[in-house]
């Protein structure tokens, strides 16, 4: 009870299932799903097709799959010569960037590949900017960038946030040093201005899915649980109680940059319980995450250089 539906996966029938793999993987840079089973024959026979030969790939979109099916008996049907957009299927798959020069990026790499973008160059209205390209097989795909803090006037914030604050760094330092320091929720006073106290472990690991932790600063006392633990790669939590604010949810996503370097995104939203004072809760809640992540870059970076340096010790 009390789950929000979310989309997992997608799927798409396509005629050449190699050129496919070939623009997900290159155009659109996206890490091809490897040992994960999506579908398999008991499905096809669910959906009045059993017995079919198929092939397929699947694809990473941050947390969700993208499936391309090629069928070969029966053979999937050609789109018919007077296709639109509006028809019955999918209208269009839709990637999300928080940087413009990062949409521009794949933008040329799309047409490179053979992309048939709807206007020569994207659309940029300064909170956000948008392209739409159509693959070699015929399939939309909607660029789109948007600032963090223009996500509610977007419709990407549930309308119970109102609020967003958000703080991104590099960080020279290997994900497992990371993730070491994010998990030890005891610890949590070694970056953030909170000391911590592990209320109640997780149910699958103990700072996992299900733990509770307990932040204390100068009188103030918060509660909160884990969300999601996705081990080197993402942490959600959300706020029980303590704050003056409400609908309070933390997301950390950890990412290598191609120069080794692990990219750390960290963003909170929340709503301020007194009305009007959204803007001091960002003032405050921005600064202290600031503060704390760029104190969790400084300590992991400290941490990699002594481990490195006990390494070397030990070896000579």
């Amino acid at each position: 009870g009390g789950q929000r539906p979310t989309v997992r996966f997608i799927t798409l029938s396509v005629a050449d299932l190699e050129q496919s793999r070939d623009f997900f993987r290159n155009a659109l840079d996206m890490e091809e799903a490897k040992g994960v089973r999506l579908h398999g024959p008991e499905h096809e026979a669910l959906w009045g097709l059993a017995g079919a030969e198929r092939k397929s790939a699947l694809f990473w979109a941050d947390d969700m799959l993208i499936e391309v099916v090629q069928y070969l008996n029966p053979l999937g049907r050609a789109l018919p010569a007077d296709y639109r957009i509006s028809d019955l299927g999918i209208l269009n798959i839709a990637f999300g960037f928080r940087q413009e020069t990062e949409l521009r990026r794949v933008f040329k790499r799309t047409v490179n590949a053979g992309a048939k973008p709807n206007f020569p160059i994207p659309i940029s209205v300064l909170n956000w900017a948008v392209m739409y390209v159509n693959d070699p097989q015929g399939f939309s795909i909607e660029l789109l960038s948007v600032r963090p803090y223009f996500d509610r006037f977007m419709g990407f914030t549930a309308k119970h946030f109102d609020t967003q604050v958000h703080h991104q760094v590099r960080v020279n330092a290997p994900r497992e040093v990371i993730w070491d320091v994010l998990a030890d929720h005891a610890n949590i006073g070694d970056w953030w201005c909170y000391q911590g106290k592990l209320l109640q472990e997780g149910r699958e690991h103990p700072a996992g899915v299900g733990a509770l932790r307990e932040l204390t600063r100068l009188g103030e006392k918060v509660v909160e649980e884990v969300m999601t633990f996705e081990p080197l790669q993402r942490m959600d939590y959300r706020l029980i109680s303590g704050a003056p604010v409400k609908f309070h949810f933390g997301r950390i996503d950890l990412r290598e940059t191609a120069d080794g370097r692990v990219f750390v995104d960290y963003s909170i939203r929340f709503k301020a319980k007194i009305p009007g004072t959204q803007w001091l809760m960002r003032l405050l809640i921005g600064g202290r995450m600031k503060q704390a992540t760029e104190r969790l870059k400084t300590l992991c970076e400290q941490r990699s250089r002594q481990a490195s340096q006990a390494s070397v010790s030990h070896a000579a």
